[in-house]
């Protein structure tokens, strides 16, 4: 493992417990493409909302819910009730 892999995977760990993030953040997490993200809403599958920012945001139990209807997330990934 590089320290390029090892910085992906703190951000993936930092972001995991998000309510809100950008569509590229979502999409370094999960295994979607940005691009599909933005896809999905402009075709007003995917709400957004504005942060304080000024960023564009998505929901990210929405995104989830909206990607396992599609079959593009298995039904396990992205919950944080699995505790050890």
């Amino acid at each position: 493992m590089n320290n390029d892999d090892l910085i992906r995977q703190l951000e993936a760990f930092e972001n995991e417990g998000a309510e809100y993030m950008t569509p590229v953040q979502y999409s370094k997490i999960r295994p979607i493409r940005s691009p599909q993200v933005y896809n999905y809403l402009r075709s007003g599958q995917l709400g957004w909302k504005h942060c304080d920012c000024g960023r564009k945001v998505i929901n990210v139990e929405e995104a989830d819910a909206l990607l396992r209807a599609k079959g593009k997330l298995p039904p396990d990934q992205g919950n944080n009730t699995n505790v050890s």
